[in-house]
């Protein structure tokens, strides 16, 4: 074999190989994406995710003209949050959706209560019974809302009955939200702290983020994920879910 034949069958193995380091890469980062780690030695479960909306996830986020049409649910569900019209929330690349000036929804077939979700966000202009999130096929289901007019300022969660209220640390500083609907064992945590219990036993359908079913109540909020589960998650899950989710998404 001349050098020539040598020097092209070098390239193409080296080509090939190059090729095959990529495609498996590519493979077990999506695997891993999916399926386990969020922040450091510790792992987000699969078992009950129903959807997934990643900020961080710069391909999930579709922008037109500056207005976020439609947030995919990256769970493998198929659950994407969308809004047929006008307003719309925007998106800061990379960092969090912003719902300054609209909401999207996600039908989800059969979210019935219990029902556990998590949000990473923050609030950034409060405003009394402004909703951070509400159900999908009427309103004040599976309800999280800003529930104070006034310092101190407070969320609370609403399913047919109402919760606790929960003292929010500051504006403009990112937490991990826990919200667990379940009738009478319902409970709602900030930064896995102490609990408020009871909501209701009202089933949502799906989810509306940034505003109350129909449009209205707006919040004013960044969201850098959200997590939802057709479970209710122990107390022991919670933890391992906010440090996780608070490693993962730098939460102070």
């Amino acid at each position: 074999m001349n050098e020539r034949i040598k020097h092209i069958f070098y390239w193409l193995f080296l080509i090939c190989g190059i090729a095959y380091i990529l495609v498996l890469g590519s493979i077990l980062a999506r695997a891993q994406h999916y399926a386990m780690p969020y922040g450091t030695g510790s792992a987000i479960p699969i078992a009950n995710l129903v959807a997934k909306y990643d900020a961080y996830t710069i391909s999930s986020v579709h922008v037109t003209s500056g207005h976020v049409l439609t947030w995919d649910d990256i769970s493998g569900n198929g659950n994407n949050a969308t809004n047929p019209a006008s307003p719309y929330p925007t998106y800061t690349v990379g960092t969090s959706v912003d719902f300054n000036t609209g909401w999207l929804r996600a039908a989800i077939s059969g979210l019935n209560q219990p029902v556990t979700v998590y949000i990473v966000y923050e609030i950034l202009t409060y405003h009394s019974n402004d909703y951070i999130i509400d159900g999908y096929t009427s309103g004040d289901i599976m309800t999280l809302y800003e529930s104070n007019s006034g310092s101190p300022y407070y969320i609370q969660q609403y399913a047919g009955g109402y919760g606790g209220q929960i003292t929010v640390p500051a504006l403009s500083t990112y937490y991990v939200n826990t919200a667990v609907f379940n009738g009478a064992s319902s409970t709602l945590s900030i930064n896995d702290g102490t609990k408020s219990t009871g909501s209701g036993s009202a089933n949502p359908g799906g989810i509306i983020i940034g505003c109350r079913y129909g449009g209205t109540s707006n919040s004013k909020i960044s969201v850098k994920c959200i997590l939802i589960y057709n479970v209710a998650h122990s107390s022991a899950t919670q933890t391992t879910m906010f440090n996780s989710l608070k490693s993962y998404y730098s939460v102070p």
